[in-house]
């Protein structure tokens, strides 16, 4: 969807003009809170159940890299989470604690012990 309103000019300019932001076809901090947000591609209800292979709008990870670019641990908030839209993070006294602007909460979690998860 967010490809179809990027190629259509006149569709974006009527979106922009007649459609209240929080209900465009756009990228998503949060998602899932109302029925009248757009739906993406395959994600779609089927009798209340969201279908398995239905991308999400909204999504929350973290994941450290170590100075070589691996991968040392990483936390992620599911399709149907809530802490969607992470924006920062910081490490303190063992302590990850991460800002999901989706959900509006500061969330502080143990750091994994060297070696990752």
């Amino acid at each position: 969807m967010i490809e179809f309103v990027l190629r259509e000019p006149t569709y974006r300019k009527r979106m922009v003009a007649e459609v209240d932001p929080k209900y465009w076809i756009a990228p998503a901090l949060s998602s899932g809170r109302t029925f009248l947000e757009p739906l993406q591609g395959a994600g779609v209800k089927m009798r209340g159940v969201l279908k398995p292979w239905a991308p999400p709008r909204s999504y929350g990870l973290v994941i450290k890299l170590s100075a070589a670019g691996l991968p040392q641990y990483s936390f992620h908030s599911r399709l149907g989470g809530r802490n969607h839209g992470v924006v920062a993070t910081a490490e303190c006294d063992g302590f990850l604690f991460v800002l999901s602007k989706g959900s509006g909460r500061v969330l502080k979690m143990k750091v994994p012990s060297q070696g990752g998860i």
